[in-house]
């Protein structure tokens, strides 16, 4: 009788492991399908922008079409997959057809569009890459959790803080994917990049309407601070 007791507990055991594998099996294909008929869908446009036999209404139907796929795709692929230079311009169409499809989903755009102004900055260079995801950057979409980002309370969530500092963070092209993202330009407050290997000439931060403080103190910034928005204070070493 125990022998078949134990028997059967064997069976049980290997239904389930099963079940976990087809499971995960299932979930791997739906994402690698996913994942390959966005990336269709990119060249289809990039090949569709070459042909003039398109009508401009069929362009934007198509346009309404992959900014929705690239709303569903955020949070089925990694984080370090998900395609912002392709999505963004779809997802930031001004076109009223556009515009109207992603109703009700305004928030969620605006998530994506401060979710990839800091994947800009984890790709600006693989040291720094490697500094920022040792910090746990892009372990998931919830850009909020990772260390060194402080976001609004509020809804959408974008980042009014980012303190990335002693990090050895050393790319000449860090400072340049902060100070181009029109995401951070909306949001950001507070910037301390102090105490890192940071390189090249110090951008105004112009743009930036709500920032208040820069540090930027302890790296090797080439020139001086120039014309800044007023309200704005720049720490450097000089």
């Amino acid at each position: 009788y125990r022998s078949e007791e134990l028997g059967g507990k064997r069976r049980t055991d290997a239904e389930r492991r099963r079940r976990r594998t087809n499971w995960f099996l299932g979930t791997l294909a739906t994402l690698i399908t996913l994942y390959l008929l966005v990336n269709n869908i990119f060249l289809d446009v990039r090949f569709a922008s070459l042909s003039s036999a398109s009508s401009s209404e069929e362009s934007v139907k198509t346009t309404s079409t992959y900014a929705l796929a690239c709303l569903s795709l955020f949070p089925l692929l990694p984080p370090a997959n998900y395609p912002c230079s392709q999505c963004l311009p779809f997802l930031s169409s001004s076109d009223s057809t556009v515009t109207d499809s992603l109703k009700g989903l305004e928030n969620n755009v605006t998530e994506i569009e401060s979710f990839c102004s800091l994947k800009t900055i984890v790709d600006s260079s693989t040291s720094t890459a490697t500094a920022l995801k040792a910090q746990g950057w892009m372990e998931n979409s919830d850009f909020c959790s990772w260390s060194g980002v402080t976001c609004a309370s509020d809804k959408p969530l974008r980042v009014n803080k980012l303190t990335l500092n002693k990090l050895s963070l050393d790319s000449p092209f860090l400072l340049s994917a902060i100070s181009t993202s029109t995401s951070l330009a909306s949001s950001l407050q507070f910037l301390d990049l102090s105490s890192n290997k940071l390189t090249g000439p110090i951008p105004t931060f112009r743009d930036f309407k709500l920032l208040s403080t820069v540090d930027l103190r302890n790296n090797s910034l080439s020139g001086m601070v120039g014309d800044v928005r007023e309200g704005v204070t720049i720490l450097t070493d000089d």
